[in-house]
């Protein structure tokens, strides 16, 4: 006789299974383009194609280039956001503040717009000594100096 396990058991093994860690080099290695950037501008806007979602448009000034075609300045395509009470927020999309300075993965998405790959992993915020979240500027550089490389 079989025996019946409860689908609540298993949101827990599903639900860790969505995001995989990755190394630095790991994530070099995904991304075509890494960048130090400042985000200038957020716009949140409905998705195109009738999908009834909702996305966000960071804008970006490029500080340093570190893989891929040197750039002043990119948009981001973020899936989520809120318009009014409407509000669609996607897993493992990272939460993008204007005046952030971040270490960013970048890769195309389905749709080959430019997009954070690996999660919270792909956008480093970039803070001063002694913050409790991001890492300094010099870590972030020494963390990627394998990104220069290839």
């Amino acid at each position: 006789m079989k025996r019946a396990v409860p689908f609540l058991l298993l949101l827990p093994a599903i639900a860790s299974a969505m995001q995989m860690t990755l190394t630095r080099p790991q994530l070099c290695d995904l991304s075509h383009r890494v960048v130090f950037a400042e985000v200038t501008d957020l716009e949140t806007v409905w998705a195109d194609a009738g999908t009834g979602g909702i996305e966000r448009h960071a804008f970006v000034s490029v500080s340093d280039t570190v893989k891929g075609a040197k750039v002043d300045s990119l948009i981001l395509d973020l899936p989520g956001g809120q318009i009014g009470e409407v509000g669609h927020w996607v897993e493992d999309v990272p939460n993008l503040m204007v005046n952030g300075r971040y270490l960013l993965f970048l890769a195309p998405n389905m749709e080959g717009d430019l997009t954070v790959i690996g999660g919270e992993q792909g956008a480093v915020r970039i803070t001063k000594e002694g913050a409790r979240i991001g890492e300094t500027m010099t870590e972030a550089l020494t963390s990627v100096e394998v990104c220069r490389v290839q």
